[in-house]
């Protein structure tokens, strides 16, 4: 996974962040257990666009005594990358799908990666439990694509996704 980040444009995790009170301890869960720890983000050849982190809390650390600003989203920059989407709290995977599912979607439709984000948050922000049943649809039928199993209807569809936790949670930050 690591050699693949050379000369990769965009780069997405998909995964579990874990903040740690010492910040460069903080990480990303990897396939198969495995961890990408702030601290190894320096040393990776890291010259993307933009690195999406779809997890929580990856867009900061707990507050430690001038490490206010180390953290995984932050070292990515410092890493090479030019922009980085990153979540400032523990995200709820349904918003996250949704949200990313319509970032990406602004994003191929040729808008910069501020506007795409801040089109997806509005797109979710308006979305019913009816409206997203399609989407929802869409996002099952492509993990079974995928080969993965078929996750099921979610049990926590909310009646909206109106509440900012739903779709505030994810900022762009650039170099």
């Amino acid at each position: 996974m690591r050699d693949g980040l050379a000369g990769a444009r965009m780069v997405h995790f998909a995964t579990h962040g874990i903040l740690d009170d010492a910040p460069l301890l903080a990480c990303v869960v990897l396939a198969e257990g495995d961890t990408l720890d702030v601290w190894e983000l320096l040393g990776l050849p890291l010259d993307a666009d933009l690195v999406v982190f779809s997890t929580c809390d990856s867009a900061g650390t707990p507050v430690t005594p001038g490490d206010e600003v180390v953290g995984l989203a932050w070292l990515t920059l410092a890493a090479g990358a030019r922009a980085v989407v990153a979540s400032l709290w523990k995200v709820a995977e349904l918003s996250t799908a949704l949200l990313m599912r319509a970032f990406y979607g602004a994003l191929r439709d040729g808008g910069p990666p501020h506007e795409a984000l801040a089109a997806a948050q509005l797109h979710v922000k308006g979305l019913t439990r009816a409206t997203a049943a399609p989407e929802i649809a869409a996002l099952r039928a492509a993990a079974v694509a995928a080969g993965r199993a078929d996750p099921g209807e979610p049990a926590d569809v909310p009646a909206d996704f109106a509440h900012p936790f739903h779709w505030a949670g994810f900022v762009l930050i650039s170099a």
